[in-house]
């Protein structure tokens, strides 16, 4: 049977989903659904709208939410769960990932990132190149760590946040959900619900 792949967003972030797809050497086909490309994006067939996934959604049984936006991510992983279908992870082939690792589904893991022993993680998350998340950490849902993000040991990141391209997190700290962290801030304190955080230290 033909191992085919059906992502939804075909962005630049997309893009890079699909290609990391493709290093795996599993699938067969990989296409697209984009509510705002039309035919073909950067090499990748584009063969309907998001807002006509219901037309798709029997046909298909591989998905991949390839959306930056959390809440989108969010939406669609629930949609597409509830019709019962298979919500892929995929791992790019440089990641370092301790075997004890417990994930969920709809994950990215990209270029040369680390996750050492113990660490969890939940549903549709991106983990963007070279972050690296240590020991006892755990990362709920619909969560974007961008690139180079820096976790210690026994942290844990409550779902649909955000921390920005080279932002540091000591170890022991509670972050909440829906959560910004700024671009190359170093976290030393826990952090609420719905704040927007940057500096050194964060505040």
């Amino acid at each position: 049977m033909k191992k085919k792949l059906l992502l939804i967003g075909c962005g630049d972030h997309g893009v890079v989903c699909a290609n990391t797809a493709k290093l795996l050497n599993y699938w067969d086909e990989i296409s697209f659904l984009d509510d705002h490309k039309s035919n073909n994006y950067k090499g990748f067939n584009i063969i309907g709208k998001i807002k006509h996934l219901d037309k798709f959604i029997d046909s298909w049984e591989n998905y991949f939410i390839s959306l930056g936006d959390n809440k989108l991510r969010k939406n669609l992983f629930k949609k597409i769960i509830s019709q019962k279908k298979k919500i892929i992870n995929i791992f790019h082939p440089s990641s370092q990932i301790n075997s004890s690792f417990k994930k969920g589904k709809g994950n990215i893991i990209l270029a040369n990132t680390v996750i050492s022993n113990n660490v969890k993680i939940g549903n549709a998350n991106i983990v963007n190149n070279l972050c690296s998340i240590d020991h006892d950490c755990i990362i709920k849902n619909f969560i974007h760590l961008s690139p180079g993000v820096n976790i210690a040991g026994n942290v844990s990141i409550e779902s649909e946040s955000w921390l920005g391209i080279g932002a540091n997190v000591i170890n022991n700290i509670k972050i909440g959900k829906k959560t910004i962290i700024g671009a190359g801030s170093l976290v030393i304190n826990d952090i609420i619900d719905n704040k927007k955080v940057y500096g050194i230290p964060a505040k």
